[in-house]
């Protein structure tokens, strides 16, 4: 009879490291509104040029889509939080390894703002 044996792994210390990144400074000279209409809006319901998309295609990646964002209640997959926006955001480019791959990315961002001074934002990445 075969036993089950439970393997235990040593924790990673890099994805440590990038598992939260929490920025709690204050901007100054601008407005929680327009942070967001710059920074995340991607010219929805704005009058801003769109950021996020374009970064990405000067970037080199391929394919880029950015949705825009849907209203509503959404639960953090990872930290349970509520969030009250969501989008995905997709593209894909090669990677050098032993030859060309082609690595198709989507980010599901979801945000909530707080108030006059607080946005958060949460983002998933698949690869």
């Amino acid at each position: 009879m075969k036993k089950n044996v439970q393997r235990v792994s040593k924790p990673d210390s890099t994805l440590q490291k990038m598992d939260s990144i929490i920025a709690d400074k204050r901007l100054k000279g601008i407005s929680l509104q327009d942070y967001y209409e710059v920074a995340w809006s991607e010219g929805n319901n704005s009058d801003k040029e769109p950021i996020y998309g374009p970064f990405l295609e000067k970037q080199g990646k391929n394919n880029v889509t950015v949705s825009p964002w849907e209203s509503g209640t959404f639960e953090g997959d990872y930290c349970g939080e509520t969030y009250t926006e969501k989008r995905i955001v997709a593209f894909s480019f090669m990677k050098q390894t032993i030859g060309q791959t082609l690595v198709e990315v989507k980010h599901t961002q979801q945000l909530r703002r707080e108030g006059d001074d607080r946005c958060i934002v949460q983002i998933k990445m698949e690869m």
